[in-house]
């Protein structure tokens, strides 16, 4: 690929190669490719593939020539009539653009601008930015900017790829300013097309306003990622080496994608079965159960003409079509396919091509008929005729929820409380909810809209259209109810002045059994008003099959439904009627943190621990409003919070580690639910680690998310590889840092699949990690002599090593006065046992002044846990657990008994309780806690 000018026997280089910085002869093809393939990386140097403006506009990236006007790189600390139309006497609130930039939101950081009141006054006035010309790009590319749109009306920011080839432009993706919020930065990220050889990203600003406007567009922190081709890859046995080099994964061959882009992946077809609908309908027939057919058509797409099957112009908005493939045997299983689509108001789907591996085999024996579907549909109210399916409640007659029109407004009203118009028609005729106008003479108003749903879809919303006028301290909610009992709230908007209709789209999710309440408070003796109209609930479905037979696979709820047998013990109610999540003991290393870890262990080599704590522990920041297991503030859950770190500084990688993985472990998957929030967001990345070592060799890593969950929380399943030895998974995330504002990544409700086989006995990494294997590679080696012993025998009660180090550090007999003995305590926030003794006491606490192991000393050590001081401050506002507990014990006589000795002081200290949590051998994985004493 490169070879070096100098001593080499070359002083000349050829029309396709250019010559590095430090002489190396380099193809030409290699430059600009997002990997440095000259020594000293000049290749890449004119064509950044990130950039923040800190040091200048980037290499490679250009103004276009043949726009209507320039990109400016400004800051708003220099405020000037180049960039922003005001001079240096204006005041920042008199000039357009953003106050900060995105990368160190200061004034002093810069981005590029395009001030509206210097574009063209004609409308749709643009102007380019350029990057360099790149390469080869992986099928993974991305492409990510942060985008301001500041003013009203002010246009579009388009984000195309240029191909160097043909010279076109193709739109990758458009932000406009009726799409997303203005006046404050947006993340925006594309993906590179596939196989695009030689290209250019171009950023448009596109100024549709028709007049100079008090407005503009900024964009910051540019960057590519994931784009350099790995060449001479080793491929995993589970992928395919294209002639040019790259690896695909075996399931993409023969899919009529171009995932080599030589073609390469696309050849040698012939064991596959594949339809591209030129013909006839090939493996599909048209099913009778639904409400009308697919047709077989032709489509003009990318220029060309192709086959493609169109729903039918027939049919009105939710009613479906069906295509059922031919019974497919694949193995030992025996199914078909079902395509289904749906019809929708100014879309229509259509399939064009469809493909299947070798492994699917097909026969023309029947099944039994597809089981017409129960579709509960959405539920949208304009109040034209009535409240639809909602109900209103209030606290108070003279504060309530009224349906009301537009052009009734009271002529006594001095102060106009309502739209003149409603959302609907944009009329005076129209109707809306209005909370009734007058005063509340306690202040506390509270007027409420409820229905009631079950969804079966994580992306449910609720969409309406809402207007708020009431000075002073009120506000509108939008709450859930869970089984009449639990209430969240999941969205909040505070008053104010605001004269025209705003649109809310607040996520809802999964759940069953649920109570929507719309819900307006007010809180003082305030005249105003309230208004929502076009209230609808969008994704909503809940799909029941009627009489079905459950497929293989799948299991049967007691309500007759039909779930995915991997989704049963996953602490979600997908039955509905928490049928699936009953009898489910025997699912190994199952944790829903309500008193510790369980089977999970923090990692000692890591730099943070997993904290638990509820929602309603005292908190800044962002986070869950509830934990997933009970849906309920109380509830507990695990998190890492960076700005608890900031001090440290950022990088700080917390690390929790599961029981030992047998090998033989099949199709083993890890679910778990988490929340991602906050500004910005360190991933959450899956490991297995084949041994106690964190290096590319054993730490195999699986998956990785980062995206922020929108308030709720979402279930990850996470197939595991198959390993040729045992392993253990490994749950990481790094803080980072970002401002004022929280970052939190928690999980909660963690489980293997049925189909993981845990170590059978309890695995005690943290006391093995004391000791060195002997030569057997098995048996673990006494601290000061050369026997060895069996994991079993560790804290066993029985010293096998003569010098007892086996039974070291296990905590059978502990006075505190040399440490923890090994016994632990749970992770929890401002809120822990700690060691301490009498000369640490303060005539406030309410600690004891002596210990009790050597006769009440001062000197003498004891655990101690405060939850109030003398003066009555309280140390945690909220019921809690914390924790102290032993080592694992391997077994013990029918006669062995614990004791201890305690001290409580102060009024309301709560109570102190013994539980013993027992391994069940039978059940994989399986902890039991039982309460001894309290």
């Amino acid at each position: 690929m490169a070879e070096t000018g100098e001593g080499s026997g070359r002083s000349v280089y050829g029309a396709r190669e250019r010559l590095c910085v430090d002489g190396t002869v380099l193809e030409s093809k290699y430059w600009c490719d997002f990997v440095e393939d000259c020594p000293d990386g000049s290749d890449e140097i004119q064509c950044d593939s990130t950039c923040n403006f800190e040091n200048g506009i980037c290499n490679g990236w250009t103004q276009d020539a043949d726009d209507d006007y320039d990109w400016l790189m400004c800051k708003r600390s220099m405020i000037n009539d180049v960039c922003y139309g005001c001079n240096k006497n204006r005041t920042s609130q008199d000039c357009p653009g953003p106050n900060k930039d995105h990368t160190h939101n200061s004034l002093y950081g810069s981005y590029m601008y395009v001030n509206g009141r210097s574009t063209p006054t004609r409308l749709s006035s643009k102007a380019n930015f350029v990057s360099p010309m790149f390469s080869n790009p992986s099928p993974d590319c991305t492409f990510s900017l942060w985008l301001n749109m500041y003013g009203a009306e002010i246009g579009n920011i388009e984000i195309k790829i240029r191909n160097m080839l043909s010279y076109t432009d193709a739109l990758l993706t458009r932000a406009s300013d009726k799409t997303v919020d203005t006046y404050k930065w947006i993340y925006v990220k594309t993906n590179i097309p596939n196989c695009v050889s030689k290209f250019k990203i171009v950023i448009e600003a596109d100024d549709r306003s028709k007049r100079i406007s008090f407005g503009g567009f900024a964009i910051d922190d540019l960057r590519f990622d994931d784009c350099g081709n790995k060449r001479n890859e080793k491929c995993l046995p589970d992928q395919i080496r294209c002639k040019s080099g790259q690896c695909y994964h075996r399931v993409s061959h023969c899919d009529y994608s171009n995932d080599c882009c030589d073609g390469t992946d696309e050849q040698e077809c012939g064991n596959h079965t594949m339809c591209d609908f030129k013909h006839d309908m090939c493996v599909w027939k048209q099913l009778t159960n639904d409400n009308f057919n697919w047709n077989r058509t032709y489509n003009l797409n990318e220029n060309r003409f192709r086959y493609v099957l169109m729903l039918a112009e027939s049919g009105t908005v939710g009613e479906v079509a069906r295509l059922q493939s031919l019974t497919i045997m694949a193995m030992n299983a025996t199914c078909y396919l079902v395509i289904e689509g749906v019809k929708e108001k100014d879309c229509t789907p259509y399939v064009s091509k469809v493909s299947f591996t070798p492994e699917c085999e097909f026969s023309h024996i029947d099944l039994p008929s597809l089981s017409p579907l129960k579709v509960t549909k959405m539920k949208g109210c304009d109040f034209e005729k009535g409240l639809c399916d909602w109900v209103t409640k209030t606290n108070t007659d003279s504060y309530h929820f009224t349906r009301v029109k537009a052009s009734e407004l009271k002529a006594s009203t001095v102060l106009e409380t309502r739209p003149s118009i409603d959302h609907t028609f944009a009329s005076s005729n129209g109707h809306y909810l209005h909370v009734a106008d007058g005063v509340c003479l306690n202040g506390d108003g509270i007027a409420e809209l409820y229905t009631w749903i079950s969804s079966d879809n994580e992306d449910c919303r609720l969409h309406f259209w809402y207007d708020i006028f009431i000075p002073g301290t009120s506000s509108l909610h939008v709450t859930i109810e869970y089984y009449n009992v639990v209430r969240k709230e999941v969205w909040k908007e505070m008053a104010d002045v605001n004269r025209m209709w705003t649109e809310a789209n607040v996520l809802i999710g999964k759940g069953h059994n649920m109570a929507i309440i719309i819900q307006a408070k007010q809180v003082t003796e305030a005249t105003g008003g309230i208004s929502i109209d076009d209230v609808s609930l969008i994704n909503c479905e809940r799909t029941d099959t009627i009489d079905d037979v459950c497929l293989d696979g799948q299991m049967t709820c007691l309500n007759g439904k039909c779930i995915d047998l991997e989704n049963a013990c996953n602490y979600e109610n997908d039955c509905g009627d928490f049928s699936d999540e009953k009898y489910c003991e025997g699912y190994p290393a199952t944790c829903d943190f309500e008193f510790d870890l369980c089977d999970w262990k923090q990692d000692s080599n890591d730099d943070l621990d997993w904290l638990i704590k509820s929602s309603k522990s005292p908190y800044i920041g962002v986070g869950p409003i509830s934990d997933h297991t009970f849906k309920y503030d109380y509830g507990k859950y695990i998190y890492v919070q960076s700005t608890s770190e900031l001090s440290a500084g950022n990088g700080k990688v917390a690390r929790l580690v599961s029981p030992m993985i047998k090998m033989t472990s099949h199709h083993c998957k890890l679910r778990l639910w988490y929340f991602i929030d906050g500004f910005k967001t360190s991933p959450l990345i899956i490991y297995q680690l084949t041994r106690n070592q964190y290096d590319d060799n054993d730490l195999k890593k699986v998956a990785e998310i980062s995206d922020p969950t929108l308030n709720y929380w979402k279930l990850w399943s996470v197939l595991l590889n198959q390993l040729q030895t045992n392993f253990q998974i490994v749950i990481e995330t790094t803080t980072i840092k970002g401002g004022t504002q929280a970052q939190v990544v928690a999980i909660d409700d963690v489980s293997l699949s049925a189909s993981c086989i845990t170590e059978s006995i309890i695995p005690a990494d943290d006391e093995i990690k004391r000791f060195n294997l002997c030569e057997d590679g098995r048996r673990l080696q006494c601290g000061i002599s050369n026997q060895c012993f069996e994991e079993v025998q560790m804290c066993n009660f029985v010293n096998d090593c003569e010098d007892g180090s086996d039974e070291n550090e296990c905590g059978a007999t502990c006075g505190f006065d040399t440490g923890w003995c090994g016994w632990k305590v749970t992770k929890k926030e401002g809120f822990n046992w700690m060691l301490s003794n009498g000369k640490t006491s303060s005539p406030t606490d309410t600690r004891p002044r002596v210990d009790h192991t050597n006769g009440g000393t001062l000197n003498g050590y004891y655990v101690y846990l405060q939850t109030s001081d003398r003066n009555g401050s309280v140390s945690v506002l909220y019921p809690t657990n914390v924790f102290l507990y032993s080592p694992t014990f391997q077994h013990c006589s029918a006669a062995c008994t614990f004791n201890m000795w305690y001290h409580m002081n102060g009024y309301g200290t709560g109570t102190l309780s013994v539980y013993i949590r027992t391994y069940v051998p039978n059940k994989v994985g399986t902890y039991f806690h039982k309460q001894l004493w309290w």
